[in-house]
């Protein structure tokens, strides 16, 4: 049976990353899940709701709120890949034999008068291609995730 067993969250793909993607692993494919700006307006509504119920003040509201977008992708792992997969019309599913190859580089400025923190994952595959740009991606820690199931595309 398949399960979900990681997620890379907080890529930005589009002109001006103005898509938002998390990439899910599950034991079959990759799926990238197109993270709707209104599902991040839902997520901080909810965040904001709950520590009003806890009558938290207004900076633990705000940091409430900060965080929820962050942890969005924890529920990837109470859904099902085919959930995932119809979750959001954007949402790719890329088995694992038609993936070419993913790169994973970081490509952060080393001038300190021009900082530019960014790393970017590059996943080509039969029928397509994206490019997906994080600003905290731990670059050792993804490419283990992803070796876990594509060892010999992964770069």
């Amino acid at each position: 049976m398949e399960e979900v067993l990681n997620v890379i969250p907080g890529g930005s793909a589009g002109l001006f990353g103005a898509k938002s993607y998390d990439l899910v692993l599950t034991t079959e494919r990759l799926i990238l899940a197109r993270i709707s700006s209104q599902l991040q307006k839902e997520a901080i509504k909810k965040a904001r709701d709950e520590a009003k119920e806890k009558g938290e003040g207004f900076f633990k509201q705000a940091a409430a709120q900060m965080r929820s977008s962050t942890k969005l992708y924890e529920r990837f792992f109470k859904m099902t890949p085919d959930e995932i997969k119809a979750e959001n019309d954007d949402n790719i599913s890329i088995d694992f034999p038609s993936i070419k190859s993913i790169k994973i580089r970081d490509t952060s400025s080393t001038d300190p008068s021009q900082p530019n923190e960014q790393q970017t994952i590059v996943i080509k595959w039969v029928g397509g291609k994206m490019k997906l740009t994080y600003r905290d991606l731990d670059v050792s820690k993804a490419r283990d995730i992803l070796r876990e199931k594509l060892d010999k595309v992964v770069k």
